[in-house]
């Protein structure tokens, strides 16, 4: 004992009363350090949604992401498909409908136009005006 009284230091042994409080401060901690201490995303966003194409469990599984999101996290999509052409990323009408159901619902949509900047800026720079191809 003499190490322990040393360094002004009495052991306490843990009985259930105290076991139970060591718990309650442990969760204290981690709900602290779970809520301040982790980055937390403040939003998502998805690029060009629609540029390459998707297998069907890969759209079913972006379906699961996005629906996750819902009234939890803005989310930002860029892409240059219409929403009647989304049956072409999903592969599944009624999965479409359900993820533009849950999207549109608090939603901002800012159309830009059917222009490409890209080919814009090409044509004002007296570049090739031919057009890419459709994706």
């Amino acid at each position: 004992m003499q190490f322990c009284s040393h360094y002004l230091y009495e052991p306490n042994f843990c009985g259930p009363a105290r076991g139970n409080e060591k718990g309650r401060v442990e969760n204290k901690v981690g709900f602290v350090r779970r809520n301040f201490f982790t980055p937390i995303p403040r939003f998502s966003s998805l690029d060009e949604l629609g540029y390459l194409p998707f297998s069907k469990a890969g759209a079913q599984l972006l379906f699961h992401l996005m629906s996750s999101w819902y009234e939890h996290m803005p989310v930002i999509i860029t892409t240059n498909l219409e929403f009647k052409e989304w049956d072409s990323i999903f592969h599944s009408q009624k999965m479409t409908v359900a993820l533009l159901d849950r999207l549109t619902h608090h939603c901002e949509i800012i159309e830009t136009g059917m222009e490409s900047y890209r080919l814009k800026s090409r044509q004002q720079k007296g570049g090739d005006t031919t057009q890419a191809p459709d994706n």
